[in-house]
């Protein structure tokens, strides 16, 4: 059996609730023997904030840094640039300019934010009330 030799699903220290760069997720991996490595932070909204995720001011210098880093790493380890996302379908239009106009290689679903059938917020990051 072969062990597993890529991991795409991390988050640094933009997101507000993981610790270390980008740099330090690379130099790790490195470490751990990958062949590939997808950074793949809580993406950002142009719009809202909808917590525990990098602040949309932050999404160019993300991008950039990944893209520097595959540079400087080029000859150790294969970069891809990716954001876990929620999937809201009024966000459709943003998703394809992220992966065309951004460059981002991929959008990995993290659904932590949605609405009930009767239109309430419901966001996994915080408990429901039982009031």
């Amino acid at each position: 059996m072969n062990p597993i030799k890529t991991n795409f699903h991390t988050h640094v220290r933009r997101c507000r609730h993981a610790v270390g760069t980008e740099e330090d997720y690379v130099e790790a991996a490195l470490k751990s023997g990958l062949s590939q490595l997808g950074l793949s932070d809580h993406g950002p909204f142009p719009d809202v904030d909808f917590g525990m995720r990098m602040d949309y001011r932050e999404l160019q210098e993300y991008l950039d840094t990944i893209d520097m880093l595959g540079e400087r790493y080029r000859d150790d380890i294969i970069l891809r640039k990716g954001l876990e996302i929620e999937y809201l379908p009024e966000y459709r239009n943003y998703y394809e300019k992220l992966l065309t106009n951004r460059d981002v290689d991929y959008l990995l679903l993290g659904e932590h934010f949605f609405y009930d059938t009767a239109g309430n917020e419901c966001n996994t990051y915080k408990i429901p009330s039982t009031d």
